[in-house]
């Protein structure tokens, strides 16, 4: 998919003087950890008959679904494509503690042992880092560079692109470099980046997560020790009462 969308940034250029491309990547993630990836990729009505059946041929489309990607018709406005969804129940399943720089542009063509995220594991919390690259010009090289002259106009200039990436977060991060869309303390935190063809992106951010399940056990462990001091105080209670009382009742019986 980047390959594709690459040479089609290179091939379409004179077109896209007049047009544009839209390309939105968004992520979700909940307290619960679930997390909701989509990625839209849609072209004005007038790119559509030179470039759909590039991008969104019957191959691609089916090995994204064969993935576990749900793939549907994208329509707004003048702008048509393909929006490719994926949701992962659990964000941990695509988290390891040795995950560097990830390509969001690369792992389109391959979700198989998906690792998006950096991730400190601890018992009550968990601390996520997303460390994400946009680089259309890495695959491109000479041929893109040598575009950015264009009447005295860099690529992104000339072509038109809305390109973004945005993630909503279910907690305030402790370092973002986006910008800040809304959102609160009740509603979760919006991030947003605007994306340029003429650079490499980078997208960081870094926030932390409850482990709710082994909060539950600790809070259940902390309640059943509780419950087994009140149960052997009480044991211990009763004992020593029943002790006093039979040695009351040797006391009244000798005299």
């Amino acid at each position: 998919m980047k390959r594709k969308i690459c040479a089609l940034l290179i091939f379409l250029i004179p077109a896209l003087l007049g047009g544009c491309v839209k390309m939105d990547v968004s992520m979700r993630i909940g307290k619960d950890k679930r997390m909701d990836l989509d990625y839209t990729l849609a072209l004005h009505k007038t790119l559509v008959s030179m470039a759909e059946d590039e991008l969104f041929s019957e191959e691609t489309i089916q090995s994204l679904i064969d993935q576990g990607a749900t793939v549907t018709d994208y329509s707004e406005g003048d702008y048509s494509g393909k929006k490719i969804s994926a949701s992962i129940p659990n964000i941990d399943y695509v988290s390891a503690p040795d995950v560097g720089e990830v390509d969001l542009l690369a792992v389109m063509n391959d979700t198989n042992d998906l690792k998006l995220f950096r991730v400190e594991k601890g018992f009550l919390k968990n601390t996520y880092t997303a460390n994400f690259i946009v680089d259309f010009a890495e695959e491109g090289g000479e041929d893109i560079e040598g575009i950015e002259g264009i009447e005295g106009l860099d690529l992104y200039q000339a072509t038109g692109f809305d390109l973004k990436y945005a993630v909503h977060l279910p907690v305030e991060p402790e370092q973002c470099n986006g910008t800040l869309a809304g959102g609160g303390v009740d509603s979760g935190y919006d991030y947003t980046w605007k994306l340029s063809v003429a650079e490499k992106n980078v997208i960081q951010y870094t926030f932390s997560l409850i482990n709710t399940m082994n909060l539950i056990f600790a809070g259940a462990g902390a309640a059943l020790l509780i419950l087994l001091i009140v149960i052997i105080a009480a044991a211990s209670g009763r004992k020593k009462k029943k002790m006093k009382k039979a040695k009351k009742e040797q006391g009244g019986a000798t005299l």
